[in-house]
């Protein structure tokens, strides 16, 4: 009768087919400690941490120095008719009966700086003015827009 196998117990390895790669180590240092392979790890993402952060500095750096006000005024200005064209295209396909444009994009090219179109496109196309949730949240826009302008206008002073 055979012994049943402790579950601790591994079973008898089989033989590798040649050409196949053995299991991986865990990372070691210099004299083959873990905790020096561990520290080497650290030591190269803190390296790799520091250049993503230097790298969002400059980043950042570039998108300041195009901020300029030619052409804030000039994506405020395409923006605001890409919002103005998207209420009159929801208007027609509402009075039409066929698919409409989403109230979250129509918020959303708001927030992208068509706040000014989105306002002229209310007024002009009698849309989108009595529905409660959708006014108070291009509302909420324009304050953010009105914030951001405020926050930038500072910035230049500074």
């Amino acid at each position: 009768m055979k012994s049943p196998q402790h579950p601790n117990r591994s079973r008898p390895r089989r033989a590798e087919p040649p050409g196949r790669v053995q299991r991986r180590q865990r990372p070691r240092g210099p004299d083959g400690t873990i905790l020096e392979g561990l520290i080497t790890l650290l030591l190269l993402a803190a390296a790799a941490l520091g250049v993503a952060v230097w790298n969002g500095v400059v980043a950042v750096a570039a998108v300041l120095a195009f901020l300029t006000p030619a052409n804030l005024v000039s994506w405020l200005a395409a923006a605001s008719f890409v919002c103005f064209a998207a209420f009159g295209i929801d208007k027609a396909r509402a009075e039409s009966g066929g698919w409409r444009v989403q109230e979250s994009t129509l918020l959303l090219l708001a927030l992208l700086g068509g706040t000014a179109g989105a306002y002229a496109g209310r007024a002009l196309f009698r849309h989108k003015t009595r529905k409660q949730p959708f006014s108070s949240n291009l509302f909420a826009v324009l304050v953010l827009q009105v914030a951001g302008l405020g926050a930038w206008i500072g910035w230049q002073l500074l």
